[in-house]
């Protein structure tokens, strides 16, 4: 914000402000910023304008910083009398400037709930854009906003003394205004006719004598009141003129006099504007939320002090929804007060923030005329939560140990950097030389440790040979320029013609994360003859329990690592394939991806390799350097490299992570707090679909098994499920016990808990029910 106001205040001096800035900056900082700003001057010299700003951003620019200003955004409301458009261009504004524009659909929810008459722009906009509201730019809403004619304070003024000169016949009229004319009180043409001077002994309603005694019945109707007669309110026999006198001297309900004085009137007037104010200001703290029901758009209440959700019987009848009446009482929220209800809706179709859910409503008469009311029921289904709870009373001790733990949790893993930008800048110098060592290495060679050959041992009258089946006509221009990749880095060559041709595979595609296309060799047959390596690869668990008191991460991705490891000469053959254009059929040096015993050899080398480093963790070719300081991280990174350079394992740096208060590691994100499940591969799990057979089941628990830690009596929950493992016809054997438990896994870890490191100079407590769940190590689930 500060930056965009500064190049504007020097563009509109007609100066650019590339020649201008170094001259104006250091007098818009303060002192400790020009501190700042001479020291990367000095460092960067010969900077422009585009490089110091990125540095400024990188330096002002934090996420707290961020974050409270999109708090400011989302708790900004419209003050009294202060007008629709300079309102709505302010939000506008205000959204730019804290980057919430890019979530137009939220920020247009957002500004029509913050104005002072939010419930006429809520009919105004729903009759402007009936079916598109949200599909509106935010931009276009502010527009239509500030057009709106809402600013009537005057008129509502104007309008309320006019009330009170009804209410008050001998008030003297307001002036008022028609056309051009003067505002002179003395020019006869800008003054009302004045009323009749009020007469204490007539009636202003009934306009008949005041006599003693005088009841009126138009005032009773005027009022609301019931009309009765003197005799029935009396209740007994009395002569007339005793109950007049009655009717004089009680001023009850039950027989109100005509005659009111200027002070009563005054009184009641008050009281019907704070009345008024109070109803405002309970519309204010109503929260409205966009909600299709049965292919109708209407802004629903948001009640989380509800257990049920309901729905208006006014609005029912209106649109023709049908009402299943049913006996009993509904508690309110005091204990002493109960409704009867009305009846319940058949199921109905309701949508919510692309979530669908079939639901029998409630019918009860809702306050405010809201079409809908949706409680805490269908909080879940809707993706609905609440934030900033707390679970434990905390003491004003714990109250910066709080707000670290806030700036924690919004690190984003690969994109935390530890340490200031000059300790950045001294980690890759200090890394500089292991790299420059790393990249020269021949592309052709392999690892030249004896533990990365790999044989290929199978009976000798054995024939694996399967033709090269059909490759999508899109695929096979990316396979063709795979095949040259692998012959130039010494991956394949020619098969000589007199080489056994018993072996041949066919090659496969799938995509990968970046949408490119994957070649591999379908090796599958070739497996069932080999036998298995029982090296043992290591457990997640292990590796995160190794990784307790860390605060720096390195994460290193090696180019092609399978393809380092060499097959023995005498079995290369045995791993042929023929291209798809050429017919040539060609072999591997190097292992392919895919042959059942790399990954056991590819540990057994990374085991040899990095056994005496215990600040180096490897799961196959996956590894990350976890250290304590970042002086001593600088050091365990050079080292790493140096061994891989060493076995010749080429690096791919664009994907490696360097120096990072958090990282992603196997499908999990981990910083100095602990562990949990990587969020972006749990983006969709809420809209899976069910599965319709065996193999989809299995699918399904294999992945909730991949993450049971985090997931408490897993083993009980996906009971139901287990039994459906090899059943032949899932989807009529799918039913309420299944449905319960898919959502339940779902829910469980879709709000899976950041589990700690283990500290073993602590005690460890294991129990059966977690009561407070603050630094839980792991969740055990046992049949």
């Amino acid at each position: 914000m500060f930056l965009r106001a500064f190049e504007k205040e020097i563009r509109a001096a007609n100066l650019k402000v590339q020649d201008n800035w170094s001259r104006l900056l250091p007098k818009s900082f303060n002192d400790a910023q020009n501190i700042w700003l001479d020291a990367v001057l000095q460092e960067f010299s010969g900077s422009t304008w585009d490089e110091i700003r990125v540095k400024i951003v990188e330096q002002f620019d934090k996420p707290e910083q961020r974050l409270k200003s999109m708090e400011s955004v989302l708790h900004m409301r419209q003050r009294h009398r202060e007008k629709v458009k300079t309102y709505a261009q302010k939000f506008h504004q205000r959204c730019i400037e804290s980057g919430l524009d890019k979530y137009p659909e939220v920020m247009i929810v957002a500004l029509l709930s913050s104005l002072e008459k939010k419930n006429d722009v809520y009919d105004l906009v729903a009759t402007k854009f009936s079916s598109d509201i949200l599909k509106q730019s935010m931009n276009d809403m502010v527009n239509y906003v500030a057009g709106l004619q809402l600013d009537s304070t005057e008129n509502d003024k104007r309008s309320r003394e006019d009330d009170a000169i009804t209410t008050h016949p001998n008030r003297r009229p307001r002036l008022s205004v028609h056309g051009g004319t003067s505002l002179s009180r003395h020019n006869p043409a800008n003054q009302r006719p004045r009323q009749p001077r009020y007469d204490p002994n007539t009636c202003i309603y009934c306009h008949q004598e005041r006599k003693p005694g005088h009841t009126c019945e138009a005032y009773r109707k005027a009022k609301g009141f019931s009309v009765t007669t003197p005799a029935a309110r009396s209740g007994s026999r009395t002569s007339r003129a005793a109950h007049v006198q009655q009717e004089v001297d009680n001023t009850t309900d039950d027989g109100l006099p005509c005659k009111l004085t200027n002070k009563e009137q005054r009184k009641n007037i008050k009281e019907k504007t704070e009345n008024k104010k109070k109803t405002d200001i309970n519309q204010e703290d109503e929260t409205l939320i966009p909600i299709t029901v049965e292919k109708r758009r209407v802004f629903s209440l948001l009640d989380g002090g509800a257990t049920f959700s309901a729905i208006d019987r006014n609005f029912c009848n209106k649109e023709n929804i049908k009402v299943l009446p049913v006996h009993g009482y509904i508690c309110l929220a005091s204990s002493d007060k109960k409704s009867e209800r009305i009846g319940i809706t058949e199921p109905l179709e309701v949508w919510h923030n692309g979530h669908c859910v079939k639901h029998s409503f409630e019918v009860m008469n809702i306050t405010r005329s809201h079409p809908m009311s949706i409680g805490k029921n269908l909080f879940n289904s809707f993706g609905i939560g609440y934030t900033g709870l707390a679970s434990t009373w905390k003491d004003l001790e714990e109250k910066e140990k709080s707000q670290e733990k806030e700036i924690d949790d919004a690190l984003i893993p690969n994109n935390a950097p530890a340490g200031t930008e000059f300790e950045q800048v001294t980690f890759k110098a200090y890394i500089h030389t292991s790299l420059e060592k790393n990249r020269p290495i021949d592309k052709t060679s392999f690892c030249p440790l004896p533990e990365a050959v790999i044989s290929l041992p199978t009976p000798t009258d054995v024939v694996c040979h399967r033709r090269q089946y059909k490759i999508p006509y899109k695929a096979q221009d990316a396979v063709e320029d795979e095949i040259k990749k692998w012959i130039d880095n010494g991956t394949i060559i020619e098969i000589p013609a007199d080489e056994d041709n018993r072996w041949n595979f066919p090659l496969t595609t799938t995509m990968k994360k970046n949408q490119k296309i994957r070649t591999c060799l379908d090796v599958r047959l070739l497996n069932q003859y080999l036998k298995s390596d029982m090296y043992e690869i290591p457990l997640l668990s292990k590796i995160f329990d190794s990784l307790t008191d860390a605060r720096v991460y390195t994460t290193l991705d090696l180019a092609s690592a399978f393809n380092r490891f060499p097959v023995k000469k005498s079995d290369q053959h045995k791993l042929a394939f023929t291209s798809l254009k050429t017919g040539t059929r060609y072999m591997f040096q190097g292992c392919p991806f895919g042959l059942k015993p790399i990954s056991s050899k590819f540990q057994r080398v990374m085991d040899k390799l990095f056994r005496d480093l215990d600040y180096c963790h490897t799961f196959v070719d996956d590894i990350i350097i976890a250290s304590k300081t970042l002086e001593e991280h600088a050091q365990h990174v050079s080292i790493v490299i140096d061994r891989l350079t060493e076995a010749n394992l080429i690096l791919q740096e664009e994907k490696c992570v360097f120096m990072q208060k958090s990282v992603y590691v196997l499908g999990h994100q981990i910083n100095e707090k602990g562990y949990a499940p990587d969020r972006r591969k749990l983006t969709n799990v809420d809209s899976w679909p069910v599965p319709k057979s065996s193999s989809e089941v299995m699918s399904l628990l294999g992945f909730f098994g991949y993450f049971r830690q985090f997931i408490p009596h897993m083993s009980d929950i996906s009971k139901p499920l287990d039994d459906l493992r090899y059943s032949k016809d899932v989807v009529s054997q799918w039913g309420q016990k299944q449905e319960e438990a898919f959502r339940k896994l779902k829910h469980a870890l879709l709000n899976a808990p950041i589990l700690s490191f283990p500290d073993m100079s602590k005690k460890i407590l294991c129990c059966n029910r977690c009561i407070q769940r603050r630094h839980i190590c792991c969740f055990i689930s046992k049949v």
